[in-house]
């Protein structure tokens, strides 16, 4: 007849669950698990497998990655610091930015292979025209700060540092390249005046313009 052993049942009046640890699972991590889980891969503790959304959370966890596997340095914590090797989200401006900027570069690229594609069919009088056009093209928008370029910063209004008054009369209006090249020669001599009295003390030898 078979025999009917009665199992060792912990008691704990104090609390709830059993008293102690079994050996066998002693200093052992924890890791939430869930029944329904998929089981495709064997670890993954960066989260970054599967970069696109559809598989994202196919093989994860609905616990999330637990800190059980984190590392952590106990005698100079400040010295040690953990590489973050999840890729960062970017935000809408950021992308939209991109895109911006790699449709620029293909339509310049198509530019300039149409640009040499034609330059090809073209004769060796109508080839030399093509570049001589391109390189005043290039000259005259150097010169003329003519670039078409969409991450110029708009130029910000600057006042006047010395009010301007109604009264006044204008000679003459120049900007600061035609300025800087300018030398203003109409200028008579020097009045060198000795004034015959100050107020206040005398200064010997003074001579004012």
């Amino acid at each position: 007849m078979a025999k009917f052993m009665t199992p060792v049942i912990q008691d704990n009046p104090s609390g709830w669950g059993p008293c102690a640890v079994p050996e066998q699972f002693r200093d052992m991590p924890y890791q939430p698990f869930s029944k329904g889980d998929r089981l495709g891969k064997v670890a993954d503790w960066t989260g970054t497998t599967y970069q696109d959304k559809r598989y994202t959370n196919k093989y994860s966890s609905q616990f999330g990655g637990g800190s059980q596997y984190a590392y952590f340095h106990e005698e100079d914590e400040t010295s040690f610091q953990l590489v973050d090797t999840a890729r960062t989200q970017k935000t809408a401006y950021q992308r939209n930015r991109m895109r911006f900027a790699q449709r620029n570069l293909r339509r310049d690229k198509d530019r300039r292979n149409m640009l040499q594609f034609n330059l090809q069919t073209l004769p060796k009088s109508a080839k030399q025209k093509e570049r001589e056009r391109i390189r005043l093209q290039k000259k005259f928008q150097k010169q003329f700060g003519v670039r078409q370029k969409w991450d110029q910063k708009s130029q910000k209004p600057r006042d006047s540092s010395v009010e301007v008054r109604s009264d006044w009369e204008v000679k003459e209006e120049m900007d600061f390249p035609q300025l800087m090249k300018m030398r203003y020669l109409e200028v008579s001599e020097l009045d060198c005046v000795n004034p015959p009295s100050l107020e206040g003390p005398s200064i010997p030898g003074g001579m004012f313009v």
